[in-house]
This record gives C-alpha cells, sequence and structure tokens, in this order.
C-alpha cells in the first residue's frame, strides 16, 4: 500500500461491525462526520470494482476508494440505510405481489444498466441479502465481491462462485456467465419473495408464473435476453395491477398490499401448518390468563385485572420476541449480527416486560386494595 493510500484511509474512523466475519465495517470520515462502509475483500475482481469507480450507476453504492494491499482490496462505499430482502422475508414472510413487482422493475433497471457497461458486467450473486430497500423505498444492489466482466471468448467461468439456490447452471462449469446468468437468479428470486420458498421450480400461479418460469429455464437460450425484456414485461403486470408513479418512486394506490405484515405471528407466511399452531397457541394463552384464579386478590375486579395483565404478557413476550412489525429495530442490541446477542436483547426485553407488569399489579393492589 503507497503512502497516498495509507493517508486517504486515516481519514475514516471505524465506529461499529457490520459483519466482522466478512471485514465489513461503518467507518466515519473525520472531516465531514459522514459514514461509510469498508470492506476488505480476498476474492474479487479487480477490473469491476475500477469501472464502478470511474463510472457510477444508479442504484449501486458509489465506490469512494478502492486499494489493494496485501490483504486483498480495501473499498471505501456509500453507506445505504434501509431493510434487506432477507430481513423483510425473516421478519414478516413472503412479501405481497404487487410489492415483489416494484422492486424487481428496480432490479431490471439496475441490471439493464451493468449489463450495457463496456465491458459488461455481471453481478453472479443475486439473492435477498444484497439487495436493499431505503426507507422511501429505493432498490439499491449491494455485494459486487463475485461480480465480473463479461467475456464472449470463454468457454466457461474460471472461479466458480455464486450463492447455491440461486446460482445458474453455467456457474458450476457448464458455461461461462453473462446477462442471462443473472436473470436465472432474478427469478429464482422473485420465486421466494413471492412464496417464501427457495425452489428452482415456479411455485407462483398467476401473471407472474409465465415470467417466472422464463427466467429460470435450465437453458440459458430460453430464457429472456435482458434485463430490459424482463422490466417490460412486469411492467405490464404493474400496470394491470394500477401504481402510481411519485417523485421517481413507484407507490402503491392503496395500502391494502401491506395486509399480511399485520397479522399476528404464525398467520404471516400463509402457511396452513404454522397457522393451526397458532391459532392453538393463542387459544391457550387466553384460556390461561382469563381463567387465572389469583389467590392474593381481594375483590373480583382486581382478579379481573391480574388476568389481563397476564394475558397482556404473555403476548406481548410473543409479539416481541417473533419480531411483530419489526418491533426489534427499536432496540438496537436486538439488531447485532451475532446471535447471541440478539437473544440476549429479547430475553432483556420480555424481563423489563415482566418487571413492568408486576409494577402495574402492585400500584393497582396500593390504590385500590
Amino acid at each position: 500500500m503507497t503512502i497516498e493510500s495509507s493517508l486517504a484511509l486515516s481519514y475514516y474512523k471505524k465506529v461499529a461491525d457490520i459483519n466482522q466475519k466478512h471485514g465489513i465495517s461503518l467507518v466515519q470520515y473525520q472531516q465531514t462526520g459522514k459514514f461509510y462502509v469498508q470492506k476488505t475483500l480476498q476474492v474479487y475482481n479487480a477490473a469491476v470494482f475500477q469501472q464502478l469507480s470511474a463510472y457510477p450507476l444508479p442504484g449501486i453504492p458509489c465506490i469512494y476508494e478502492a486499494i489493494e494491499d496485501d490483504s486483498g482490496l480495501i473499498l471505501i462505499e456509500e453507506y445505504i440505510p434501509g431493510r434487506t430482502l432477507q430481513e423483510m422475508l425473516d421478519a414478516d414472510g413472503p412479501l405481497p405481489e404487487s410489492r415483489v413487482v416494484d422492486y424487481m422493475v428496480q432490479l431490471c433497471a439496475v441490471l439493464h444498466s451493468l449489463h450495457s457497461s463496456n465491458p459488461p458486467i455481471i453481478h453472479r450473486d443475486i439473492k435477498p441479502s444484497n439487495i436493499i430497500i431505503t426507507s422511501d423505498g429505493i432498490l439499491k444492489l449491494l455485494d459486487f465481491n463475485a461480480a465480473r466482466c463479461a467475456d464472449d471468448s470463454a468457454a466457461k467461468d474460471t472461479v466458480l462462485m455464486g450463492t447455491p439456490g440461486f446460482a445458474a447452471p453455467e456457474q458450476f462449469g457448464f458455461g461461462s456467465s453473462d446477462a442471462q446468468t443473472d436473470l436465472y437468479a432474478l427469478g429464482i428470486l422473485m420465486n421466494l419473495l413471492i412464496t417464501g420458498e427457495l425452489s428452482h421450480e415456479c411455485k407462483v400461479s398467476g401473471p407472474m408464473e409465465p415470467v417466472i418460469r422464463k427466467c429460470i429455464m435450465m437453458e440459458r437460450t430460453s430464457r429472456y435476453s435482458t434485463a430490459l425484456e424482463v422490466k417490460n414485461a412486469l411492467e405490464k403486470i404493474q400496470n394491470r395491477q394500477g401504481t402510481v408513479h411519485e417523485q421517481g418512486t413507484v407507490r402503491r394506490q392503496t395500502a391494502a398490499d401491506d395486509w399480511r405484515t399485520f397479522l399476528p405471528p404464525g398467520f404471516r407466511k400463509g402457511k396452513p401448518l404454522s397457522m393451526l399452531l397458532g391459532a392453538m397457541g393463542y387459544i391457550t394463552v387466553f384460556c390461561v390468563s382469563l381463567t387465572l384464579q389469583a389467590k392474593d386478590a381481594v375483590t373480583p375486579q382486581e382478579e379481573w385485572f391480574e388476568r389481563i395483565i397476564t394475558l397482556f404478557y404473555l403476548l406481548g413476550t410473543i409479539f416481541f420476541s417473533a419480531n411483530y412489525r419489526n418491533v426489534q429495530k427499536k432496540v438496537p442490541i436486538c439488531q447485532s449480527r451475532n446471535p447471541v446477542l440478539r437473544i440476549l436483547g429479547i430475553v432483556l426485553v420480555d424481563i423489563l416486560l415482566l418487571l413492568f407488569c408486576g409494577v402495574l399489579l402492585t400500584v393497582y393492589g396500593e390504590i385500590w386494595g
């Protein structure tokens, strides 16, 4: 690393680990106070990052520094706050089809820009955790670790990369990656977002079915030729669903598409077994709470108050532990990427809720006892 590169990196102060295992951290530029993401890559294609740094594209984080040293490639890139599609799936289950169409139209526009570059850039790792949605509904495509510049002369990829389940057959030595490789992963992604299932077979029925089926054909010549073709097909579905465009973003005319996110835990994914177990669980909670015999209750009113507080506590712990409506986002420790810390945060909140309910019972007893 040159002195100039070391000096450039010295202006960035590490604030927190985003993913310590993969060498990703949040840093702050000392002169302006702005936040950026710093990554250290061991496996990468330098030509891709040189091109993205020199010619920024919409829908992709801007790269401000790309420095190679003995440890690999050090990147300083734009920090984009928001939720990944994987986080949405984990918290709320499958997404409404109309919202998936909106997001995928945006993703196709990003892919079209990449594939139209000179030379074309193939992402090769399209998956929910690599796509983030900002608070105003803008989609950004992240993580170009597996990306490469398209090479028409190559018979097959020299380095086999991609995420199992999303990677196209040609990424496993059956050919060279090209634009249609990303379109295959796009089809798998749409299938997953709508159904909650990661499958190489189309599980969707309705207007999205033919689009997904064509994207995930094993033979690449049977797939769409370009991301623009997929975008046009999705926009026809979008127009039939009735969307309006506002300030450059696509917004629904009604919020009814998000009704699933308001369903209680156990019912959000729409799976019969989960719904059955959830219904049995809620019936048990209500029966136990509302038939509770409070030995220390002096009056019927006090007994009913204890029953209601018990019900409140049990439902509160269920809803918080299941991250209803992404409530855990309000508690920083529950957002930790360390699973032990995340579980500890949930347990602590449940204990605090228990203490709060105990205080309510004590206060009620002193006032009305």
